[in-house]
């Protein structure tokens, strides 16, 4: 008896393996136009080390090592270069694109499946993140197929797909620290469906459920470190909002935030597509509504639950938070643009898509945004010697550096900090951390000292400070280099070393604080001043503030033209926040109503939002007071 083989859809195969490859040669384009930045110099300089230290380091930088170890394995084999570091980033992306002919089209159909792969090869922020050495697009391809086998698995119940979601669900964990989420918000809600509608497949969902929160307990444990930390009834930063309005616009901007106004009519059309697909769907009682509840309620309560976590642990890039469910987003814009039954505008539709993110695309391919490392590295090739060393006031430059000038040593200067709270420090070994009380001893038997900085960054003054205390002596006016980005502009000072710094020098500034705009010359205002480890949120929502991390508080009367003027002396140099606020009844809090503020306030906003510099005898600040409506 012969077996009958079910007939291959050669058209179908063709047009996938023709899509995937015009997809492949499209996300290179312009992969090495620009540097590695220093996350990216991170991954190179943790790849380098054994996976057991690889799985230490990581966890040290607050993310799992899965990425790390499946990177090094991939540059052991095909070597340590620039393209390597990101081709990986490019693969991710095909193989989420190539869900479309798996898990979408057995769910969706093959027309849904094909015009989501064309969306994702085509959404401006996935195709930037290709060209990062970064866990990005591995974090979208296996939370998107752990949602997708997911879904199946609780109303199909097969073991095949429970496997799968098993084993996607544990990779996308091990993969992202911030996949936590939907993964989470997706085994709950699976939960629900099943006890209601799918008992039997109730036995199959613990299994799967209570392994992967075996698996996930080491990386659990670091990740809620800090929550558990900081934990507080506090509210959120006064930019939380925006925030959140990033990561919605997120998949139509680019890696690097900068905005070409595009981003909000797409989403805004991306949105009513995606209404139009609820609504269908609904309406016309068709299962493929489920599958798109199910992920658009990962995706928002994701965010939702990012937005607790920014305010409970501390403040996140929004943006990172959704990354992983970037996908089941774009499934959602597929089906409901797939609804066009006209052929000809469906393809119209692809390519006006396409088109339209054609100049994130290009831009970022074109403009070295990332660091003027490239200059930096001509301007210091033909004056630096081996024997000399770098000097960094920033982690950034000096994981650039130690990268890109390994044959030098790199120390990394933080004033008093504790260099534990470091993300990673020990990736970079035997590169250094040092404090200002050894220094010296750090840098005394150098000729030339070279001193790297980040002119935006808020350890900017340290290197001001040590010059100031002859710990160091300039030789050469500082050189500055710029990016298109101000954040990532180097400048680089050539220098020698000085005296040793003594202990007994005291380090200390009288800080002037002028308060503007008060509207009334009624009761008083209150400073407080805040250590250089906390920034925000400043008091909860009764009005107290945040006197754990006070570090001074002061009350001043208001004087003439509406003004308060108050002093805190003594402050050791460092970084601090500042925030103040009108009282105007005198009775020591900040008035609330109805959750809402009702009395004047301000802070100091610098480089971050509350921060700014102690580096002189005295230093002078002002607060422009702002009232609620």
């Amino acid at each position: 008896m012969k077996i009958r083989l079910p007939e291959k859809d050669y058209k179908f195969i063709i047009s996938w393996i023709l899509l995937l490859a015009a997809g492949l040669y499209y996300l290179n384009i312009g992969i090495l136009s620009n540097n590695l930045w220093h996350e990216e110099t991170l991954t190179a300089a943790i790849i380098k080390h054994p996976i057991s230290d690889i799985c230490r380091i990581a966890y040290n930088n607050g993310q799992p090592p899965l990425y790390f170890i499946l990177l090094k394995i991939f540059s052991d084999i095909f070597g340590y270069t620039e393209f390597t570091l990101r081709f990986p980033s490019v693969i991710g992306v095909i193989c989420i694109a190539a869900l479309g002919a798996g898990p979408v089209k057995r769910i969706f159909g093959k027309r849904v499946g094909f015009v989501y792969a064309f969306f994702i090869l085509s959404t401006p922020f996935i195709t930037n993140i290709a060209h990062e050495a970064k866990m990005y697009t591995w974090s979208i391809f296996f939370t998107t197929s752990s949602i997708l086998y997911g879904y199946l698995a609780a109303m199909e119940n097969r073991k095949t797909d429970w496997l799968r979601f098993l084993l996607l669900t544990v990779a996308s964990l091990n993969i992202y620290n911030y996949a936590v989420f939907p993964a989470a918000i997706a085994m709950y809600i699976m939960l629900r469906w099943i006890f209601v509608k799918n008992r039997y497949a109730l036995k199959r969902y613990i299994i799967s459920a209570a392994t992967v929160i075996i698996i996930y307990i080491p990386s659990a444990l670091n990740f809620f470190k800090p929550m558990v930390k900081n934990l507080s009834d506090f509210i959120w930063p006064l930019d939380t909002l925006p925030a959140i309005l990033r990561a919605f616009l997120a998949p139509f901007s680019n890696f690097y935030g900068i905005s070409l106004y595009i981003e909000i009519p797409i989403f805004i059309i991306s949105v009513a597509f995606i209404a139009v697909a609820l609504f269908n769907t609904f309406i016309n009682k068709k299962a493929h509504g489920l599958m798109i509840s199910f992920g658009m309620a990962v995706y928002l309560i994701t965010i939702i639950l990012g937005a607790i976590y920014s305010t409970v642990a501390s403040p996140v890039f929004f943006e990172r938070i959704s990354i992983p469910v970037m996908g089941v987003f774009i499934i959602a814009f597929s089906y409901g643009v797939s609804l066009i039954r006209e052929r000809e505008y469906l393809i119209l539709i692809c390519i006006l898509f396409f088109i339209i993110s054609l100049p994130h695309a290009f831009y970022i391919s074109s403009e070295n945004l990332s660091s003027p490392i490239e200059k930096t590295t001509e301007y210091l090739e033909k004056r630096i010697a081996p024997n000399d060393v770098f000097v960094h006031f920033d982690e950034e430059t000096y994981n650039l550096f130690s990268y890109y000038f390994p044959k030098n040593k790199n120390i990394l200067y933080i004033g008093n900090n504790n260099h534990k709270e470091l993300s990673a420090y020990d990736a970079y070994y035997p590169n250094e951390i040092v404090t200002w009380f050894n220094f010296y001893e750090s840098i005394k038997d150098y000729k030339n000292i070279w001193l790297i900085n980040h002119p935006n960054s808020e350890n900017y003054s340290y290197q001001t400070k040590l010059i100031y205390l002859g710990a160091i002596k300039s030789t050469e006016s500082t050189k500055r280099f710029f990016s298109q980005i101000p954040f990532f502009d180097i400048s680089i000072t050539k220098a020698v070393a000085g005296n040793r710094i003594s202990e007994s020098i005291p380090l200390t500034s009288d800080i002037k604080v002028k308060i503007n705009l008060l509207n009334s010359y009624s009761g008083q205002v209150i400073v407080k001043l805040f250590n250089k480890n906390w920034n925000g949120p400043f008091i909860n929502k009764t009005g107290k503030t945040n006197d754990a991390n006070t570090f001074a508080t002061q009350k001043g009367s208001i004087i003439k033209n509406a003004t308060s003027e108050v002093t805190f002396e003594n402050i050791p140099y460092g970084n601090y926040s500042i925030f103040a606020f009108h009282d105007k009844n005198n009775n020591n809090i900040l008035d609330f109503k109805d959750g809402k503020i009702k009395e004047g306030f301000g802070n100091v906003m610098f480089y971050n939002p509350g921060i700014f510099f102690v580096e002189s005898e005295k230093t002078q600040v002002e607060i422009n007071l702002i009232y609620p409506p």
